[in-house]
Formats: C-alpha cells, sequence, structure tokens
C-alpha cells in the first residue's frame, strides 16, 4: 500500500453496538488513500472482535491492542502509530460523511493550514439544542496568525473530531492529550493547538456526524455531582493556564483566555456548599496567582468590575467575599454581554416548553 494521505484515528471501548457503523462510514470514504488506526483500548465487550473482522475485510484498518487508559491514552496511542500526513479523529460512536477526508485535504492543500476545523451534524435528527447545532456550524474562515477571536468569538471548538491537524504541525509542537484528566481533554488540547498554529481555516462543511443518544457517557457522569464536576473544570483550567502562562501568551494574545477559565470555574464553584467549596477556591486560587502575582496587574487587565470581584474571591484577597447570586448575574452578563445571555434564556425557555 502507498503511503497514506490521512490517518482516522478511532479510539475504541466497549462500543460493540456502534463500532460497525462507525467503521463503515470510515471505509466509505471517496478518497483512497487513508488508514483507519482503531485503538482498542482494553475492551471486556465484543470490540476486539469487531475489529480483526474488519481488518481483515479491509487492509487500511489497523488495530492497535492497549490497556485500559482512557479516551486521551488511546488517540496519543493513534497518533504515534499512525503515519498520514493528516491526523483526523473519529470517535467510536460517530461516523464521517462519505467525501469527509476530501474536502479536509482539499481545504490542505488550499491554504497550507496546520489545522482545519470544520462542521457537524447531530443524530438521530431532532435531538439536539440549539446552542450544539450553533456549536458545530463553523463559518468559512481563515486565521493567520491565530487571534483569541478563534476561541471566543467562532464555532471553533470544544469537539476535538471536527479538526483535522497536519501531523507535522503536532510533531513540531509535541503537541498530546493530557492522559492524567478525563474530562475537558479536548478543551485542553485545542487552547495548546491553536495558539501554535500559523494558519487555521475554519469550514462550513458539515463533514462528521455527532450521536448525541448514547447514555452513560463521561460527560452523563460529570454532571451529577457539582462537586465533581467543579474538580474536573479546575483540573482543565489549571492546564490551560499553565500552558499559556508557560508561553507567555496572555501577553501576546490578550487576557480573554483567563477570563474564560475565571468563568468556566467559578459559576459551578459558587453553587458548591461552603465546606468543600473551600479547599477548591485555594486550590484554583494558587495557579491563578502564578499568572496575577499582585491585585496591581489585576486592575491592568481589561475585565469589568464583577470580573475583577469574583477573581479577587477566587485568589483570596482578605476583603473578598464568596459571590452572591446579583454579583454572579452581573459577573455573567459581564462576560457573556446582555444581548448573547438574553438570546439563551429563550433558546433555554423554548427547548423546555417543547419537550
Amino acid at each position: 500500500m502507498a503511503a497514506p494521505v490521512v490517518s482516522i484515528v478511532i479510539p475504541v471501548y466497549n462500543v460493540e453496538s456502534y463500532l460497525s457503523e462507525t467503521l463503515e462510514s470510515a471505509c466509505a470514504q471517496t478518497l483512497r488513500g487513508i488508514e483507519i488506526v482503531c485503538v482498542n483500548d482494553g475492551s471486556d465487550d465484543r470490540s476486539p472482535d469487531i475489529l480483526r473482522q474488519w481488518a481483515d475485510r479491509d487492509p487500511r484498518v489497523k488495530v492497535v491492542d492497549k490497556d485500559n487508559g482512557g479516551l486521551s491514552s488511546a488517540r496519543n496511542a493513534g497518533i504515534a502509530h499512525s503515519c498520514g500526513d493528516i491526523v483526523m479523529f473519529l470517535d467510536a460512536d460517530d461516523r464521517l460523511v462519505a467525501d469527509a477526508c476530501e474536502k479536509v485535504v482539499a481545504h490542505f492543500a488550499k491554504s497550507q493550514a496546520d489545522i482545519v476545523t470544520f462542521g457537524a451534524t447531530c443524530f438521530p435528527a431532532g435531538m439536539a439544542s440549539q446552542h450544539l447545532v450553533e456549536c458545530l456550524s463553523p463559518r468559512d474562515a481563515v486565521y493567520h496568525p491565530f487571534s483569541e477571536r478563534l476561541l471566543f468569538e467562532e464555532h471553533s471548538r470544544p469537539y476535538v473530531w471536527r479538526s483535522a491537524f497536519k501531523r507535522n504541525f503536532i510533531e513540531v509542537n509535541g503537541l498530546s492529550f493530557p492522559e492524567d484528566i478525563s474530562f475537558g481533554e479536548d478543551q485542553v488540547f485545542y487552547f495548546e493547538a491553536y495558539p501554535n498554529a500559523s494558519t487555521i481555516v475554519l469550514a462550513s462543511d458539515k463533514l462528521y456526524e455527532y450521536r448525541i443518544d448514547r447514555g452513560g457517557s463521561m460527560m452523563d457522569e460529570a454532571v451529577v455531582d457539582r462537586s465533581k464536576l467543579v474538580v474536573k473544570h479546575i483540573e482543565v483550567a489549571e492546564r490551560i493556564l499553565d500552558v499559556w502562562q508557560r508561553n507567555a501568551w496572555f501577553e501576546k494574545h490578550g487576557w480573554q483566555t483567563l477570563g474564560w477559565l475565571v468563568e468556566f470555574v467559578s459559576l459551578d464553584l459558587a453553587g458548591v456548599p461552603d465546606g468543600p467549596r473551600a479547599p477548591l477556591v485555594e486550590r484554583f486560587g494558587r495557579s491563578l496567582h502564578e499568572v496575577i502575582p499582585d491585585e496591581s496587574i489585576l486592575e491592568k487587565m481589561p475585565f469589568g468590575k464583577a470580573t475583577r470581584k469574583v477573581i479577587r474571591w477566587l485568589m483570596g484577597t482578605p476583603d473578598a467575599s464568596a459571590p452572591g447570586k446579583a454579583l454572579l448575574i452581573r459577573f455573567y452578563v459581564e462576560r457573556r454581554g446582555f444581548g448573547q445571555c438574553v438570546r439563551r434564556a429563550v433558546q433555554a425557555f423554548g427547548e423546555r416548553n417543547a419537550r
């Protein structure tokens, strides 16, 4: 076989009910020059047998067996065992549209991009929220070079399966998925990959089909317990703060990422009871102190009054108390803007009434 142009990395763990459908969509690509790297992450159902059957049927299917290590570990193993010039990711219960790889290759050839981020549809039809539909609907745009607008004003994340990456870009920048966190690993990857890229293409093409009716996912489990969810959010925020601080990206690109991370943690953190909340505030505050060593720096940052008050509380400033509902509302409106808050409230009201 000739060297593949595209490597499709599929992490596989106990997905026997969906796996054949996923592999069928990968093998049916109009671009023939692909390899399909399936990482069996210690499955104990029929998934390994299904993988072997498909590998026997199509020589482009490569099976990598490993002990269970989680999604990030499986994706990293898939990258290591792949050899295509372009790396894509496909979750083992989702599908690619038939010409996904062909269109991705065309976008790379036209733009010489490091990353191409495309759109997706949800199935079964009619089950996705309007917010999710919008999230998976990027406009056509090119960022050269990176700007924080890509992260916060575009539909460009958080799911890494809706992006393709040049292998050389991954290798030169030492990019990998964090294996010691089990939630939000895609966010961490994007917040490191995008700032390293010289050219990023957003494509409105809907090339991916995202299954949203599978229960028992990591996201389902995380939202059950707010305290556990906050811990996971802090883990994600700590990792992003660390990589942005080490690369001096706050100074180079702006402070919107810091504001987003504070919002990402604090809104749920404020709802945790006082007892378990105190050590979580202290933990996140330590990370913020690395970025904001003294309050004079905070005063120079482009944040509103409510955001500064929340940051002071997180950093343990002596005269800062835990935010009440009024401050949290002002903080949320300050972060999102009044218009967006109203629009989200109307969407949520409509979706509740439609159920």
